[in-house]
């Protein structure tokens, strides 16, 4: 029970949530009732026309159906900034929200990165629901520091992470890259979402780092990282040495609000400031849960 009102007091705190209450809420009863029944809908409307494909146990991609965009700065970020010249990597896709945004609004190339087979196996469903095959190029793998295998836990929904010697969920052994592999084609924004393993990431892709067509970093900085050890001020010491400052975005007013410290787990880094200023206030705005944005 103090889960779901935990759920309703987010709902109604959320930029789109509170303009939108009893649509949002209707949806939270809608969801919570009927997949528990198993007659829920699966696919709904996310944004734009762009739909998102979502099974009971999604507890993290179902946020995105209660409210239209469950990270609300970033995805809307990525739907404002990126254009159809662009190459966007989706490190931690999951279901693929973010991948849906990039590649079916925004029309970018996307290079998607998860390493779970059955959270994979989400992710081609939306890219087929999406009809964005010729968009994104989905990779079964995970990224680190180096290349060879790791062990990933299989049972914690968008918790799954690389496991350590010390962890009882079971798991499952899949191949890791660098992501300097894959600098052929240097992305103008990169989302990371990894459960701690960010800072890994990182080290693998200095190469990509230094390029200066990379504007934008999307990452989660949280105390996910001490089970490997990683302070928690390593990702924000590495990103600062490429140039990159923290920003907030508010995608009403398209503003871009710099930063000297977040309270969010999500932080948006950019460079070349006044570039990406000038490209998200020149987007198109975009339709989600009835309001354009």
């Amino acid at each position: 029970m103090r889960n779901l009102i935990q759920i309703i007091k987010f709902i109604l705190n959320h930029p789109i949530g509170k303009r939108k209450k009893i649509k949002s809420l209707l949806r939270f009863f809608y969801w919570q009732i009927f997949s528990r029944l198993k007659i829920a809908k699966s696919t709904f409307s996310f944004i734009n026309n762009c739909k998102l494909y979502i099974t009971s146990g999604q507890t993290i991609a179902t946020g995105n159906y209660y409210v239209g965009l469950l990270e609300f700065s970033e995805m809307a970020f990525v739907a404002h900034f990126l254009n159809e010249k662009d190459t966007f990597f989706d490190i931690g896709t999951n279901i693929g929200t973010y991948t849906v945004i990039a590649s079916g609004v925004s029309k970018a190339t996307t290079y998607s990165f998860e390493p779970i087979p059955e959270t994979f196996n989400s992710l081609k469903k939306n890219i087929i629901l999406n009809n964005i095959q010729n968009k994104v190029i989905a990779l079964n793998i995970g990224l680190a520091d180096k290349n060879g295998f790791s062990n990933f836990t299989i049972s914690l929904d968008a918790k799954n992470h690389i496991a350590t010697a010390f962890e009882t969920e079971e798991t499952i052994n899949v191949e890791v890259k660098i992501l300097n592999k894959f600098k052929q084609n240097i992305p103008a924004l990169i989302k990371v979402d990894v459960e701690g393993y960010e800072e890994f990431i990182l080290k693998g892709a200095d190469e990509i780092l230094k390029a200066s067509t990379l504007k934008a970093i999307i990452i989660e900085v949280n105390n996910e990282g001490e089970r490997y050890n990683v302070a928690s001020d390593s990702v924000h010491t590495i990103l600062t040495s490429y140039g990159f400052s923290m920003y907030k975005y508010r995608p009403f007013e398209r503003e871009l609000q710099s930063l000297k410290k977040s309270i969010s787990d999500n932080r948006i880094y950019l460079r070349d400031i006044k570039y990406v200023s000038e490209k998200v206030k020149q987007s198109p705005k975009v339709k989600v849960s009835g309001m354009y944005i």
